[in-house]
């Protein structure tokens, strides 16, 4: 799925999006987590998971401390349903790890973006910088999993 997160007009509502992005990665990830088999795949999905959940308590904070509405979940998306019931009916776990790749790469756009904008607020460069590092982590630990 091609995902325009991070094209808005102002930074904020950027933000707002790419927060419920990561609820939608969160989803997506608990859903593999529960249908994959092997110990140590799952245990790195589960690590990806938790950085995603950590992107959510940051990206919540920086919008609550500019006073702008946080959203609590996902935004109304189809592409989370359908996702989640591709995930769930495909078998064997590298399939399952190619499918992860595919939303691996819908949060590794956003966050490239986010880092090249000019209007960022100061208080979300760290940020911004260590997400993407953490979604180029997850990225890379697919593909190499799919590799082998």
């Amino acid at each position: 799925m091609t995902t325009f997160v991070g094209t808005q007009n102002n930074f904020s509502k950027a933000l707002e999006k790419l927060l419920e992005l990561e609820y939608e990665a969160l989803e997506i990830y608990e859903t593999a987590i529960n249908h994959i088999e092997d110990i140590n795949y799952k245990q790195g999905l589960v690590n990806a998971k938790n950085d995603h959940d950590k992107h959510i308590t940051e990206l919540s904070k920086i919008l609550s401390d500019k006073e702008i509405e946080v959203p609590k979940g996902l935004g109304g998306t189809q592409w989370i349903t359908i996702r989640k019931l591709a995930i769930a009916n495909l078998t064997g776990d590298k399939t399952i790890l190619k499918t992860m790749i595919q939303a691996e790469e819908d949060t590794n756009t956003p966050y490239k973006r986010m880092n090249e904008r000019l209007d960022k607020f100061k208080e979300a460069e760290k940020f911004l910088s260590l997400g993407l590092k953490d979604e180029i982590k997850h990225i890379t630990w697919l593909k190499q999993r799919v590799e082998n």
